[in-house]
């Protein structure tokens, strides 16, 4: 059977989350091994570990941060065994290596292993770096297809208020500044993903119920399913 991945993209606060239940309850689609990052640091942040999706060796997860390009800062606790994989197949975390990049790290090797071993699986991003066009363009090369569902707002200001609204009830924060830098380096990516996708579906969040806005085929194009299309739609993604 052909591996798939599908990635749920979109700049933060956009309702990526909200739309990954949604694809599951209204539209049967199946996410298979579904990785969120912040998830997984609350499952984390609880017990100090997490299980692996399979049998997996530490020597892996040594190697796989010893060749990657993060920072050394955040290399440090994968090299001395403050992260480590036991006999069991659980991951642990010491007090001390517990943070947001030590799990995003974590949740990249684990999408690694998917697709060495060819596995389906879903992920969210949000898509601010050209790395996860390279996820998309080597998924593809090792066989899998591809499938972004990517949603979006008129403005990174409606973004940064359902943050807010959003640690008001005890959820995760993300500075401003961030959220308005990543909203535009995240829309500028859009459009140069499309060679490396089967299939792409884009909706638009802006308001309290959220519109599907298209699809896009790698063989048709796209096929528009909303009479109105907001600006960020026709700017970033069909580049008028």
């Amino acid at each position: 059977m052909t591996p798939r991945l599908r990635m749920l993209a979109g700049p933060n606060g956009s309702g990526k989350s909200t739309l990954a239940a949604q694809l599951s309850s209204d539209y049967a689609v199946n996410l298979y091994r579904f990785l969120n990052a912040d998830l997984l640091f609350a499952e984390v942040e609880q017990s100090h570990r997490t299980a692996c999706p399979f049998s997996i060796d530490n020597a892996e997860l040594v190697q796989f941060v010893a060749r990657s390009t993060y920072p050394r800062e955040y290399k440090r606790p994968f090299e001395s065994g403050e992260i480590y994989i036991d006999g069991e197949d659980y991951l642990h975390f010491s007090a001390n290596g517990i943070n947001s990049y030590s799990v995003a790290i974590v949740a990249d090797f684990f999408k690694e292993q998917y697709l060495k071993h060819r596995i389906s699986f879903s992920f969210e991003t949000v898509f601010s770096h050209p790395a996860k066009i390279d996820v998309l363009r080597r998924a593809q090369a090792a066989g899998f297809k591809t499938y972004m569902y990517f949603v979006a707002t008129e403005n990174p200001v409606i973004n940064v208020n359902r943050i807010k609204e959003r640690v008001a009830l005890g959820g995760h924060d993300v500075p401003e500044e961030k959220t308005r830098s990543r909203y535009l380096r995240c829309m500028e990516q859009v459009r140069y993903a499309l060679p490396y996708l089967n299939r792409a579906y884009f909706f638009d969040n802006s308001t309290e119920q959220s519109i599907y806005l298209a699809e896009y085929e790698s063989e048709v194009g796209f096929s528009l399913h909303s009479e109105l299309l907001p600006s960020w739609f026709r700017r970033f993604v069909l580049g008028e």
